[in-house]
């Protein structure tokens, strides 16, 4: 979710016109969005038809699997989706790992595959969403007769690139359509080719693993178009009409009470379903997920499992505050010592590993500065930690985490992921020059993208107040679904302030949240919600003008729906330059 930032982001609106009709919005949303490509034929090549016939043969003769997952959603749902497969087929020779960030840590390990198979030798090896830089394990595979799959859709570093066995990577394959599945979408993608070659008869299965690659591939933050947007689009009625078990359980637990009456969205896997299961491999074993997904539970055992994940998530979030105010510390620390410092890099000795990606993530938001984060277990141990960056903009432009470390790898033990996002270990002695090296990369961008450390964000036009109805809502939820790459709407409203709520965190009874009332027009007045945001510099201007970035949502309340508005950011007229405010917003309104 956007926030403020202290570094007074540049607002840009993708049209300066005030919307004045439910048609209007309609048609700018789907202006300015991009649907993307479908692509109609499947993903094939040489390397691929192999890779189909290698499964086919493997699967025919009864073989022994390994399934090798990540522990984040999209690599736990990928191991339930081969699970389900194995199951509709009858193949019952397969065995299941999900690495824990305390244990192993992410990425495929030799030691494990040793011990794998060691107590029971095995013939194939499927990695899911893991294994991209698994060149040295490929390679002990291939020495002991393994056959390695390996199935991924991080980012390629070539050098670390597997030589042996088989490679499914999209960014490896030449129809950009596929360049952005996630793991899981990768792993329906090589299911289906494998189930045709087999003849196997898929239409019982397919929904249930159209529900959950949905969740995964808006869980993973991937782009909503082309294939993945119709790929989520129908994942999302499977999953809402589903009568799996388990999918209705988190179906129910999604529908808080002020949105029972709603169809699930997209906004419930990335902030409702998609947290909750990740909880679990933050903190545990993820394995409890799979095992959650594919085992044939009583009701009450079902319904223990879904409250020991909820619990998970509860501590998760503890953590996470515990951590964050030690973080905040540590940046203020580091910003005495580099004070025009383009990143943060920053870690301390027993933070939960499960949570450093939520803390980096929070930095950015905070210090509007990518943020690398590290931990270690004990004295003396390996450093592990998670790196990100920001969003890029509508150019592609962003300070590049993967290419930041590539061009230190020496420095590093490791490391691998995305653009904006990554994962990476190193040896404690190297911190200082790894962040002598990182603060000079940072440099480097920042001379060439300096508007990168201000921030922008993109809305989509000013609103006529008289359009804040349930209607306006009905319009927005027309567009479905929403999230990376086809972001849901942002608008621009104005008016006086009249009032100002404060509300406590119903946990630690702290206030937290600003209900902000501002008159629109003579006698209309409208409160904008802002979550964990208090403002309360805004006590003292009553009936000052404000301008507020707002999103739209509903809910119900004693058997009505309403519309909400939910703030986003927010500025006061006075302190803009001359021109900044609408002309045409101040005429017609």
């Amino acid at each position: 979710m956007l926030q403020d930032n202290t570094r007074n982001p540049i607002w840009q609106p993708r049209c300066s016109s005030v919307l004045e009709s439910f048609a209007a919005v309609d048609q700018l949303i789907r202006a300015h969005r991009s649907e993307g490509e479908v692509v109609t034929k499947p993903y094939s090549d040489s390397h691929f038809k192999h890779l189909t016939e290698a499964l086919q043969q493997t699967l025919s003769q009864s073989k022994e699997i390994l399934l090798y997952g990540d522990y984040d959603v999209d690599g736990s749902m990928s191991c339930v989706l081969w699970i389900w497969f194995f199951r509709h087929i009858g193949f019952n020779t397969f065995r299941y790992y999900i690495p824990s960030r305390q244990g192993s840590g992410y990425g495929v390990h030799q030691e494990v595959l040793e011990h794998f198979h060691n107590k029971q030798p095995m013939d194939m090896l499927i990695t899911m969403d893991t294994g991209i830089t698994a060149k040295k394990e490929a390679r002990w595979c291939a020495e002991q007769g393994i056959i390695s799959v390996i199935t991924d859709h991080h980012d390629i570093i070539e050098e670390q690139l597997p030589q042996h066995g088989y490679v499914l990577n999209p960014k490896l394959g030449n129809i950009s359509g596929y360049h952005n599945l996630c793991g899981c979408g990768v792993t329906l993608l090589l299911i289906s080719s494998v189930a045709s070659k087999l003849s196997v008869d898929l239409s019982a299965w397919l929904p249930d693993a159209l529900a959950v690659t949905a969740l995964a591939t808006v869980c993973d933050m991937m782009p909503l178009q082309g294939d993945n947007r119709r790929l989520v689009r129908r994942g999302l009625a499977a999953f809402q009409h589903s009568s799996r078990p388990v999918l209705k359980a988190l179906r129910e637990y999604a529908a808080r009470p002020s949105h029972s009456h709603q169809a699930l969205s997209s906004e419930d896997f990335a902030f409702r379903i998609g947290p909750l299961l990740n909880a679990v491999g933050r903190l545990a074993d993820a394995s409890i997920i799979v095992s959650t997904f594919t085992e044939d539970h009583h009701p009450q055992t079902l319904d223990r499992n879904i409250q020991k994940i909820q619990g998970y998530l509860v501590e998760r979030r503890d953590i996470e505050a515990k951590v964050l105010a030690e973080a905040q510390e540590l940046a203020k620390h580091m910003l005495t010592h580099y004070p025009h410092t383009p990143i943060l890099f920053i870690g301390k000795p027993h933070w939960h590993p499960g949570v450093l990606g939520l803390i980096a993530g929070r930095m950015v938001e905070l210090y509007r500065k990518p943020t690398w984060v590290y931990t270690a277990a004990e004295e003396g141990a390996l450093m592990r930690g998670s790196v990100r960056s920001f969003s890029e903009n509508d150019r592609g432009e962003t300070l590049c985490v993967t290419e930041a470390m590539e061009q230190a790898r020496q420095l590093f033990v490791r490391f691998g992921g995305h653009r904006v996002a990554a994962g990476f270990s190193f040896e404690a002695h190297q911190k200082e020059a790894i962040t002598r090296h990182l603060i000079s990369y940072g440099e480097a961008v920042r001379r060439r993208y300096p508007e990168l450390w201000r921030g922008q964000i993109i809305y989509d036009a000013p609103l006529h107040p008289s359009l804040l109805t349930l209607e306006l809502w009905q319009v927005i939820q027309g567009c479905e679904p929403y999230g990376v790459g086809y972001e849901k709407p942002l608008f621009l409203i104005e008016g006086s302030i009249k009032e100002l709520r404060f509300y406590p965190n119903r946990k630690t009874g702290q206030l937290q949240h600003t209900a902000l009332f501002i008159q629109t027009g003579k006698h209309t007045s409208l409160r904008v919600m802002f979550f964990r945001k208090l403002l309360e510099h805004l006590k003292e201007k009553t009936d000052a003008r404000i301008q507020c970035l707002i999103q739209v949502s509903s809910s119900w309340f004693q058997g009505q729906q309403k519309m909400d508005c939910i703030g986003v950011a927010h500025r006061l007229v006075e302190d803009q330059p001359q021109g900044s405010r609408s002309e045409c917003y101040q005429h017609r309104l």
